[in-house]
């Protein structure tokens, strides 16, 4: 029984009701949107399908999914091209259920059973498969992988008819009448019910069977010696038979969170001669990559430099400053490239060679955001230069002011801040987590002329733990906050081999602060009962401590808020803001080899006795220089012992 395991030839999403096709765009969507998956399959038609699998590995949180699979059911599925290959209304087979665990697993045997057994299927056609997400979230999932146990109906090895065997019996014996020679003889056998053991390669060579006969008889003279019900070796010859031998595919590269904590990679990064290299991508509103400068399928020749920052500290978490010297890439028109009213963006890729031998690569995306316009320079020498700064999301999002107030009484803050971005900005890709914080029963969110992007901000500030932001693949993500406490995913220790080159270390003590009270000015809580307003008090009473209150100075911060409606609420957003304000939090910089993989809040651990620092920090910033001797400079917060 032959088992291969598969990767699709289109990966993307699937609008069932418009059939319009992103490649690329690896999000379920909710609705109408599926993750469209066509393999070419190498499966004889009608081919037993004892077990088949498809498997998706989650890239963002399965929280509020319910996830199920369907077969596009026709002959020999189409290749996706520019949206028109596949248009509603489609059949389909289906559908089945899909786990809701990484990674995600659904039994679709049954639906390339119904697919393979058609009568127009032929060896070397293609099926699709649709992920469909019946919930409410959008989630994004890596390049999926099919896997088929497969083998060929029973009637196509023996068959109850009569067949022909060329059997030669090693030194020849004779049993009662029935005589059997050393050299090949025909014997008429019916096998009624055969099975054999295992897979069979027929060659024009002979080959051993282990076949079970329940009940065979034989046509000729005498009776069969032993034959009923029991294993016989036959020496088989087929004559000019041909041999189909099927090889699985290599497997799909990692999806690149899994490739940065391969070994390779890990060595490739303090690598004394690093091959290091840069792809930018340009992406259209479809999230379709329409052109790329640099790498393996460039259209346009690559950036000659520039510098990509994520700064969790600010509102636009994702910049960049890319330098060109392409003319052609100058914009004159709405629609051109880098154009700002054509609404592309561009998705910057840093790529490091991992093994020569194969040339496998590494990508590492780094940002996905919106051009300004360009800026040229040109001094009549050569080609002119281009200058193009980028931004995520957030900063269109902030452009778009708000025209009214909205009204999130009663939601959840992920579904508050979906109704706000929702309205203001319906072409942004939200992937926020489920929140269990409730908002008052009669809540307006902003005004006319307010930031959106800074009323959702603030709607999920009220809210401890949680973080609004614009992820490197250009979506507005709800999430929780790293925990200070996780395991570091690097290190740099002073000493022989370390990657540092240079450190820096500073502590903000004006942001200190030894109470704080909250102050809710909320009258109706989430089921619009009539409340009083409740306040909290958090500071620091422990006399051994040395911001103690006791000690006569106040460094106190104030909440004003009608977010919070219960003593519980307040306390707990009084007690969290006092952790955090309380800190001695100390500032450092590193500059590193480059390390773009790493996340706003990733744990490292960090020792250098000459700048005094020692100990757990979090990534707060960083800026990497692009290019094959670029560094990378890191912003990382700790606590210092008082």
């Amino acid at each position: 029984m032959p088992i291969y395991s598969q990767s699709p030839a289109d990966y993307g999403r699937w609008d069932s009701s418009t059939g319009a096709w992103t490649a690329g765009n690896h999000y379920t969507g909710t609705g109408d949107l599926r993750l469209l998956t066509r393999f070419v399959v190498d499966l004889p038609q009608g081919a037993v399908i004892n077990a088949a699998t498809i498997e998706y590995t989650p890239v963002t949180s399965l929280l509020g999914v319910s996830l199920v699979v369907y077969g596009l059911d026709v002959d020999n599925a189409p290749a996706m091209v520019d949206g028109t290959s596949l248009l509603p209304p489609v059949d389909t087979v289906g559908p089945v259920p899909a786990s809701t665990s990484t990674p995600v697993v659904a039994d679709v045997a049954s639906l390339v059973g119904a697919i393979v057994s058609r009568a127009g299927w032929a060896e070397g056609n293609s099926l699709t498969l649709l992920l469909a997400n019946e919930g409410s979230l959008s989630r994004e999932f890596a390049s999926p992988l099919l896997t088929i146990d497969w083998s060929v109906p029973p009637e196509v090895f023996l068959a109850a008819d009569p067949i022909t065997l060329d059997v030669r019996v090693p030194g020849g014996t004779v049993s009662q009448e029935w005589v059997l020679h050393a050299e090949p003889v025909t014997l008429d056998l019916r096998v009624p019910d055969a099975t054999l053991a295992g897979p069979v390669a027929l060659a024009a060579e002979p080959v051993t069977l282990d076949l079970t006969v329940p009940d065979a008889t034989m046509v000729g003279t005498g009776q069969a010696p032993a034959v009923h019900a029991e294993a016989i070796l036959l020496d088989l010859t087929v004559p000019d038979a041909l041999i189909t031998i099927s090889t699985p595919p290599p497997p799909p590269p990692p999806p690149w969170q899994d490739a940065v904590t391969s070994p390779a990679y890990q060595a490739a990064l303090v690598a004394r001669s690093a091959v290091i290299d840069t792809r930018v991508d340009v992406i259209d509103e479809q999230d379709v990559v329409i052109a790329q400068l640099g790498g393996p399928d460039a259209t346009h020749p690559g950036i000659i430099g520039g510098t990509v920052t994520m700064d969790a500290g600010r509102d636009t978490r994702w910049t960049c400053s890319l330098s060109i010297d392409q003319a052609d890439l100058i914009p004159t028109a709405p629609g051109d490239l880098l154009h700002p009213l054509s609404y592309n963006r561009v998705r910057i890729w840093w790529r490091i060679l991992i093994d020569p031998a194969t040339d496998q690569w590494v990508e590492v995306p780094c940002g996905t955001m919106y051009t300004a316009w360009p800026q040229v320079a040109d001094d009549g020498t050569a080609n002119p230069s281009v200058s193009v700064t980028g931004a995520d999301a957030a900063t269109l999002i902030a452009r778009a002011q708000m025209t009214s107030s909205v009204t999130v009484g009663g939601m959840s803050i992920d579904a508050a801040v979906r109704a706000i971005l929702s309205e203001a900005a319906p072409w942004a890709t939200l992937d926020l987590d489920p929140t269990e914080h409730r908002l008052p029963a009669e809540y307006e969110a902003g005004e006319p002329g307010a930031n959106p992007w800074k009323v959702c901000q603030e709607l999920v500030a009220r809210s401890s733990g949680l973080t609004l932001h614009v992820d490197r693949m250009g979506a507005v993500r709800l999430t929780t906050r790293t925990n200070p406490t996780s395991a570091p995913v690097a290190e740099w220790i002073e000493g022989h081999g370390c990657v540092m080159l240079d450190v820096s270390a500073t502590v903000p003590f004006d942001q200190v602060r030894n109470r704080v009270v909250v102050e809710s000015t909320a009258t109706q809580d989430a089921d619009g009962n009539d409340i009083e307003p409740v306040t909290a008090t958090a500071a620091i009473d422990d006399p051994t401590h040395p911001l103690w209150v006791g000690h006569g100075h106040y460094y106190d911060e104030r909440i004003e808020t009608d977010a919070v409606t219960t003593q519980a609420q307040a306390n707990d957003l009084a007690a969290s803001t006092l952790a955090e304000k309380s800190a001695l939090v100390e500032e450092t910089e590193v500059v590193i080899a480059p390390h773009p993989h790493l996340e706003a809040g990733d744990v490292t651990q960090v020792s250098t006795a000459r700048a005094g620092v020692s100990g757990a920090r979090q990534v707060a910033a960083w800026s990497l220089t692009l290019g094959d001797t670029g560094g990378q400079r890191v912003t990382l917060n700790g606590r210092r012992d008082w």
